[in-house]
């Protein structure tokens, strides 16, 4: 008799010999002889996955924003990044979150409120960038991360919009 398992398309399975890691089950039907020493340690999803964060900065002509990103990450599919992506972190939303944090709290108050609006673009790849650095040694890479919105406080918007009014 004879150890079988299936493994979901949508994720891996980190396998185990007597505690130690010994491999990855991809997707698909398997049978261990016996003994059945093999054990299920857990799984990684093969999905694209996303976090979201909301970081309070300010900017270089002192206006206090909300910075609201999306990141998209996955772990790669190679043996060593998902033992690495299963056994080095175990909530990697946290890790992203931290980096995107400290990207964005570095890199906004070098800039002016107008500029922030006009760079959101490279402000979102300078954050992959950095990203992707930081994750692969975690077994997971970045997929994109995008700002979604930057959030003013209401008073400063009526003021802008006040400013452009008069501009007209």
């Amino acid at each position: 008799m004879g150890c079988c398992m299936a493994v979901p398309e949508d994720r891996v399975r980190i396998m185990q010999k007597f505690g130690k890691f010994s491999g990855v089950a991809k997707p698909g039907f398997y049978c261990v002889g016996l003994p059945c020493v093999w054990e299920v340690a857990g799984e990684v999803s093969r999905r694209i996955q996303i976090v979201n964060v909301k970081v309070e900065t300010k900017t270089k002509d002192s206006v206090f924003c909300n910075i609201i990103m999306s990141v998209q990450y996955k772990a790669n599919e190679d043996e060593a990044s998902l033992n690495n992506a299963f056994y080095k972190l175990s909530r990697p939303q946290h890790q992203i979150s931290s980096y995107v944090e400290d990207v964005v709290r570095s890199f906004i108050p070098t800039l002016d409120l107008d500029q922030v609006f006009e760079t959101k673009q490279d402000i979102g790849e300078r954050i992959q960038d950095q990203l992707t650095q930081e994750m692969s040694g975690f077994g997971y890479r970045i997929v994109d991360a995008l700002i979604i919105d930057i959030e003013l406080d209401p008073k400063t918007k009526a003021s802008m919009n006040e400013i452009n009014a008069a501009r007209r």
